[in-house]
């Protein structure tokens, strides 16, 4: 199923959220009761979810969609914005739930002074979970993801992340998500970096949404690799991914020659990497030696 895409629009907002195994009744409706001068509509589309919930918003101004065949990250992005009929996209993960009433009218202002793209940025509960499988990411989120607007604006573009920014819809379509990136990770990544090369600014405001969805340790450490695989796919094909820390991390221990003495150590010290990971007071540290291990694995015989 899929629409035209077309630049041609109304003024208003289109409010894409992509879902998988998440239920957004409640997010749905706090957006639906949210003042704005704004016009807006709700596109969401279900990638496929393995867990069934009921979809009960009566809203005219909400569309559900459903797919019977999971398409992935990228695809159901640029899918989305190909029912949009607003002139600006606002891109919402499924798991948030904005923290302010006013969320909607802050991002009024890229009406009003011609923003490119605003990232509203993200916030985690203060208090950790008491589900000790969730705290290594309550922990990854709170103290890698979330930073205040001016944090942001020292690195733009790396700080950028899709599930709360707002595109007008013209950039948008001359962009698109890289569908050649499947599964999970740096999506975000690729899209940030084309902006960049396009010159698009990315303005960074405090108007965050809160991460609700928390996944086990277990599923953490398998989109790490799987989102280091990513990146790793990137570097070697289209030489993006340098400037991240991971990979200045890999080309430091390249550089001294001590790739195989890392192997070595990581490899014989890995039974307590993930006994940490899992525990009830996991180090981001292990997760980083982790992410840096399947790096290493993937690019030793990278030029």
């Amino acid at each position: 199923m899929q629409a035209k895409l077309t630049e041609q629009s109304v003024l208003g907002v289109s409010i894409l959220i992509p879902v998988f195994n998440f239920n957004i009744n409640q997010l749905v409706k706090n957006l639906t009761e949210l003042k704005t001068i704004l016009e807006i509509e709700i596109i969401i589309i279900d990638d496929c979810s393995t867990l069934s919930f009921d979809f009960n918003s009566k809203d005219s101004r909400v569309k559900y969609i459903k797919l019977e065949k999971n398409i992935g990250r990228s695809k159901i992005r640029n899918l989305l914005a190909s029912y949009a009929n607003y002139s600006h996209l606002l891109f919402l993960d499924c798991d948030v739930m904005p923290v302010s009433n006013n969320y909607l009218s802050n991002y009024e202002i890229l009406l009003e002074k011609q923003n490119e793209v605003l990232y509203g940025g993200n916030l985690y509960n203060d208090s950790p979970p008491t589900n000790k499988y969730l705290i290594l990411h309550w922990k990854a989120g709170k103290y890698k993801e979330q930073k205040t607007a001016i944090e942001r604006e020292k690195k733009p573009y790396q700080s950028f992340i899709t599930y709360n920014f707002i595109i007008s819809k013209k950039i948008f379509l001359e962009m698109l998500f890289d569908e050649n990136i499947i599964g999970y990770g740096h999506e975000d990544t690729k899209f940030g970096i084309d902006l960049q090369k396009k010159g698009v600014k990315i303005t960074h405001i405090d108007n965050p949404v809160y991460h609700l969805g928390l996944n086990k340790a277990s599923d953490i450490v398998e989109k790490s690799k799987e989102a280091v695989d990513n990146l790793c796919k990137l570097i070697i094909s289209e030489n993006i991914g340098k400037e991240t820390k991971l990979y200045k991390s890999f080309a430091f221990l390249k550089k001294y020659k001590m790739l195989t003495i890392f192997s070595i150590i990581t490899k014989i010290g890995s039974f307590l990497i993930y006994k940490n990971l899992y525990s009830k007071n996991p180090f981001l540290i292990s997760l980083d030696i982790l992410k840096l291990q399947r790096m290493v694995q993937n690019l030793r015989n990278y030029k």
